[in-house]
């Protein structure tokens, strides 16, 4: 019989001082009730209410509990059985008599783990040292980590503290094995039971080891120490979002966490192609008010974008104030007013309808032009660039008067339509999807008869030139200018200006500066197209001529 009882059965009868094994478990058995045993142990006499023999009953409830549950565990009783035991211990005799019967079902009825602990656990909440006795005298004895991991999660803070639990959770800790060593080092997670010789640091080194990660945060709560190991081998790992929600979450933030993270999530960003999200990673290291942090997360930001979108590059250049970053960025990555002219001047807006003429009749050779629309949507800037030439009319201004108007009419119109031609025109007007702009300026100096017009298309020209090219070529969208320019010219064309306010006086030098560089690019790219013999002569029947 004494066999039958095991660990738990032994323990529990050993503490019902004077009644031997056999006895207990001969009346657990028989009477199978806890109360009925503890009766006929004291001869079926009534439970006196004095002290000693209280707390005699009180013991001798406890072992009647263990046995009765040892036994039934012993015939394959399930989790109901047990639990019935367990809680008639509990309105018997009390808290303490419900001690060993609590940690016998928590250790036994392993199935049923979240259950059982959910039994000690409300056993345990009248008195926080009800639940630190049941699971040290569980882990004594073996019991299942996993439940004594949850039973601790749930014990009062003032339980955990318990020297006796201390202790067993430390020598359960150092008995486990690699396939418990997760649930051993829950469990001290939350007891926290370190000393000198036992410290949370080496707990975090096990957990490492294991690729356990988030139990080590676990464990390093409330220890800097600890944390701090946590966030190097996190580091280490190449694991720095981990590793900046470690130093976030167990030191209040930590800079090299912060910034490492920074730097990886901006690359992924680029590559990704989400620019959007680069300047929200920076305000993330502006935060831990780091002036050294914030200007290297600046710097590998610009040098990531640069490579992926100069555009952004700049601008946030410019927000951040490194005048330095946006030159170097001008320099190397867009086409600049030096790269087109020789000239160092850019033009003003013209809207004088005298100097209309005088302007235009500079232009020679192939001449580019573009349109800028004001927020109304009409046109309110038109600029023309030939070889070493630029004109730049302000349409607001001369759209406003019939001088302006008729200058022209005179003197503009004939750029676009034959039929204001004259036979000595030896021009060739180019520009980019030029279609919608050219139906716009129809308002300004309409044609007569709908005479055919007289620009070359140059992004027709680029798709027809390049059929199968995966970026040039006849794509679902066709190619903008700032793609085609990277790609013939080498570099593209800074828009950062594009949607600027154009209909606004004056016009800044950024704006000038991009309203001119759109014009010639339209004539560089034609050229280039020409030295490879890609262009038809020009012909106003061509498909490629806009209309």
């Amino acid at each position: 019989m004494v066999a039958a009882f095991g660990v738990w059965g032994q323990v529990a009868v050993a503490a019902a001082r004077g009644i031997d094994e056999e006895t207990v478990a001969r009346a657990a058995l028989g009477l199978r009730s806890v109360a009925g045993a503890v009766r006929e142990l004291r001869g079926g006499g009534p439970l006196p209410p004095d002290h000693e023999s209280k707390n005699e009953c009180t013991m001798l409830a406890s072992g009647a509990a263990v046995a009765m549950g040892e036994l039934e565990l012993a015939r394959g009783a399930g989790w109901p059985r047990l639990r019935e035991i367990t809680l008639e211990a509990w309105r018997l005799e009390g808290a303490a008599a419900s001690v060993a019967a609590a940690t016998c079902v928590a250790g036994a009825a392993r199935p049923e783990l979240r259950e059982a602990a959910s039994v000690v656990s409300q056993l345990a909440q009248p008195e926080a040292g009800i639940g630190a006795r049941a699971l040290a005298a569980g882990l004594a004895h073996g019991a299942d980590l996993r439940c004594a991991a949850m039973l601790a999660k749930q014990l009062p803070a003032a339980a955990a503290l318990d020297d006796e639990l201390s202790v067993v959770a430390r020598s359960a800790f150092g008995r486990s094995t690699p396939e418990t060593l997760s649930a051993a080092s829950a469990l001290v997670a939350h007891l926290k039971p370190w000393t000198p010789e036992f410290r949370a640091t080496e707990v975090v080194e096990r957990c490492v080891a294991r690729d356990l990660w988030d139990l080590a945060a676990d464990v390093a709560v409330d220890d800097r120490d600890a944390a701090e190991v946590l966030v190097a081998r996190a580091m280490a790992a190449r694991r720095f979002r981990q590793a900046d929600a470690y130093a976030t979450r167990l030191l209040g933030g930590a800079v090299p966490a912060r910034l490492a993270h920074a730097r990886s999530t901006i690359t992924k960003l680029c590559a990704k192609r989400q620019y959007a999200l680069v300047e929200r990673v920076v305000s993330g290291v502006d935060s831990l008010d780091d002036s050294i942090a914030s200007e290297a997360a600046r710097d590998h930001a610009i040098t990531e974008l640069r490579r992926h979108d100069p555009w952004l590059a700049r601008r946030l250049s410019r927000l951040w104030g490194r005048d330095d970053d946006v030159e170097e960025v001008e320099r190397t990555e867009y086409l600049r007013w030096t790269d087109a002219f020789s000239r160092d001047d850019v033009p003003e807006l013209v809207g004088d309808p005298a100097a209309v003429a005088p302007a235009i009749a500079e232009l020679r050779g192939v001449v580019g032009f573009d349109t800028e629309w004001g927020a109304d949507g009409r046109p309110a800037v038109l600029q023309f660039a030939s070889e070493d030439a630029a004109v730049i009319l302000d349409l607001v201004s001369l759209g406003a008067s019939e001088k302006g108007r008729a200058a022209l009419r005179d003197h503009v119109a004939p750029l676009f339509y034959l039929d204001h031609r004259s036979l000595d025109d030896v021009l060739v007007v180019v520009g980019f999807a030029v279609h919608h702009d050219l139906r716009r300026l129809s308002t300004l100096f309409p044609p007569t008869d709908k005479p055919a017009t007289a620009v070359l298309d140059v992004q027709r020209l680029v798709v027809r030139a390049h059929p199968a090219h995966p970026v040039l070529g006849r794509t679902k969208t066709p190619p903008g200018l700032a793609t085609v320019a990277a790609h013939l010219l080498g570099k593209p064309l800074d828009k950062a200006e594009q949607c600027s306010a154009w209909d606004r006086r004056p016009l800044s030098l950024p704006q000038r500066t991009y309203a001119v560089l759109d014009a010639w690019a339209c004539v560089a790219i034609y050229t280039r197209l020409c030295e490879n013999k890609n262009p038809p002569p020009f012909s106003s029947s061509s498909s490629i001529i806009g209309s």
